[in-house]
């Protein structure tokens, strides 16, 4: 018999940029069969593809291949395809300039407001020049996530906290890309 399995926090991990373009990826070909040599092997059993093909189904009736910025009654979606500093980022960035933004799964949900008022926000904040990490993270009440994070001076902790959590240089790239 097995011991006893390790118990976990439930925060999970963090979400690399690498994955969500994989995703992205996969979804534009439509396929999420691995290429092995010459071939394709499909480890998905029925379920696992009667999701995917509502996913696909999703992607491709929203025009996420190339779309970004989603309307959907007062609520705006941006669905950058970058890991979770990167939302996070653009969250706190929106949240900054006054907007009632959060982040779930990669996905950037800002309420009562319009596709052209974020994309103004977001061109102002980038020609104005975006704020560091560490000033993203002065906003944050609860900057304490690590075990030894309550002993930490506050300039310190926010500095790691905005370290950890956001990534504007990748942002700025991102928007460049997407506002222009």
């Amino acid at each position: 018999k097995g011991g006893k399995p390790p118990l976990f926090g439930g925060k999970g991990m963090s979400i690399h940029d690498v994955v969500r373009q994989e995703i992205l990826t996969i979804y534009r070909e439509g396929d999420y069969r691995i290429t092995v040599g010459d071939r394709k092997a499909d480890f998905a059993d029925t379920t696992a593809r009667n999701l995917f093909d509502e996913g696909l189904h999703c992607f491709r009736n929203n025009n996420l291949a190339s779309e970004c910025f989603i309307q959907q009654g007062q609520h705006i979606y941006i669905l950058p395809w970058l890991g979770d500093q990167t939302v996070n980022t653009l969250s706190a960035l929106l949240i900054q300039r006054g907007f009632k933004a959060s982040s779930f799964a990669g996905v950037v949900e800002v309420e009562k407001t319009t596709v052209s008022e974020v994309k103004q926000a977001l061109f102002s904040a980038l020609q104005e020049g975006l704020p560091s990490e560490s000033r993203l993270a002065e906003s944050i009440v609860e900057k304490c996530l690590e075990k030894y994070d309550e002993y930490l001076p506050e300039a310190l902790l926010t500095q790691e906290y905005g370290l950890r959590a956001f990534n504007v240089e990748r942002v700025k790239e991102w928007l460049q890309g997407h506002l222009y």
